[in-house]
Formats: C-alpha cells, sequence, structure tokens
C-alpha cells in the first residue's frame, strides 16, 4: 500500500490520544496515511483484499453469526 514516514509526532498523537492529522495534518507520516488512504479509495492497490477486510469484519445481510 505504501510506506510511512518514521516521525516522531505519531507516538506524540499516540500519547495525547489524538489523531495525528487532527494535530499535525502536514506532517510527513499524515501525508503517507493519506496517500494510502487514498489509493485504497480508488481501488488502486489491495482493492480485493480491503474488500475481503471489510466482509469479514462486517456482517452481511440476511447471515447470521453462529454463536
Amino acid at each position: 500500500l505504501g510506506a510511512v514516514y518514521r516521525d516522531p509526532r505519531v507516538p506524540e498523537a499516540v500519547r495525547r490520544q489524538r489523531s495525528l492529522m487532527e494535530l499535525h495534518p502536514d506532517c510527513p507520516a499524515g501525508r503517507c496515511y493519506e496517500q494510502i488512504a487514498l489509493r485504497l479509495s480508488l481501488g488502486e492497490h489491495g482493492e480485493q483484499e480491503a474488500t475481503d477486510f471489510w466482509r469479514r469484519l462486517l456482517p452481511q445481510p440476511g447471515k447470521e453469526k453462529a454463536h
């Protein structure tokens, strides 16, 4: 999907329990995450894997999970 640059603002955001994009929207790591999200939304990379992930995660209409 893409690389994410090492950025000291990431652990800062985690410590503060805030979104990196909220605190530092133009930081290098934030721009990397933005590019990855754009690629996923456009289906450029990993479209099938992303779809499969959400299908496994979310219940399918008309199908009940066995408990």
